[in-house]
């Protein structure tokens, strides 16, 4: 157990002191026989199931720290192609969306982007704790109305995505974000959201095998550059989109951004998202927007 003295700086801020403890495996992380012993299995299993793999268990430790490890699960670990190296475009700084250093995952990819759902992390803040599953219920709904065109969606959303505590992030399910092509997550100290790229977790696994990009907006020197100011310029078509979520206007941005890219280059570890104008690339609004 060790106290987490800036939780209770903060409460003495509010004038509610308390001590806060919380658990770690730091001991367990320093007995050298265990985690031999854990190298061990992992090497054993991707070495039979020709894949690295993810797996859960659980520890029994005795009064001389003797361990017990019950495997409760194990899953390949799915790395995709990666697909080489990818070449960034030199954009202006007034043309990038956002450009991030090593806060990515996926392949290297280059992609259109035809659509951005965009949650504001103000509104979605203030908005009441036991209705902001709608929000995630709005996302579901306009990623299920385009799962099927053809056309490339990017969610920017604050927090974590795919949270199970609202307080933390949209509450959305791999069902509701299943139908974009790009996923990230923006942090914001206003509020106190922060992403948190959830390595190991069943989301994410779910992501990389579907090919999804999956970025996060930190506040620190990963984000090169973020405009969010750039999609502002736009037409906002979500209440067109969802006429009857009137409350969540404002709150949901839907915007169809002219000559919109992402590139993802896992050799540099670089991500960048923005405008570039390419010979022929155009889009027939009407026709995207009242397809069903």
């Amino acid at each position: 157990m060790e106290r987490d003295y800036e939780a209770e700086d903060a409460l003495k801020r509010m004038n509610r002191p308390k001590q806060v403890w919380f658990v770690t495996c730091q001991h367990l992380l320093e007995n050298q026989e265990f985690t031999r012993f854990m190298q061990a299995v992992l090497k054993i299993l991707e070495e039979v199931y020709g894949n690295p793999v993810d797996i859960e268990y659980t520890v029994n430790l005795n009064e001389t720290g003797r361990f017990v490890v019950n495997l409760l699960q194990c899953r390949p670990l799915y790395t995709g192609s990666r697909n080489g190296k990818i070449d960034l475009p030199d954009l202006t700084e007034k043309e990038i969306l956002f450009e991030l250093q090593d806060s990515s995952v996926g392949n290297s990819v280059m992609r259109p982007v035809d659509l951005v759902i965009r949650v504001d992390a103000r509104a979605y803040y203030e908005y009441p704790y036991h209705l902001k599953s709608q929000v995630a219920e709005a996302i579901g709904e306009i990623s299920r109305r385009f799962s099927e065109s053809g056309k490339n969606l990017l969610l920017l959303a604050p927090g974590r995505i795919g949270t199970s505590s609202p307080e933390l992030g949209v509450p959305v399910t791999f069902s509701d974000i299943s139908g974009f092509s790009g996923i990230c997550e923006v942090s914001d100290k206003t509020v106190g959201y922060m992403p948190e790229l959830s390595y190991g977790s069943h989301m994410f696994q779910d992501l990389v095998e579907a090919d999804i990009y999956y970025a996060a907006v930190w506040n620190d020197s990963r984000t090169k550059v973020f405009h969010p100011e750039l999609l502002d310029e736009e037409e906002d078509l979500f209440p067109l989109l969802c006429p009857e979520r009137k409350e969540l206007s404002g709150m949901i941005q839907v915007t169809m951004p002219e000559h919109l890219y992402y590139w993802n280059d896992v050799m540099s570890g670089r991500s960048l998202c923005g405008r570039y104008r390419k010979e022929n690339d155009k889009k027939d609004q009407v026709k995207f927007l009242t397809k069903k």
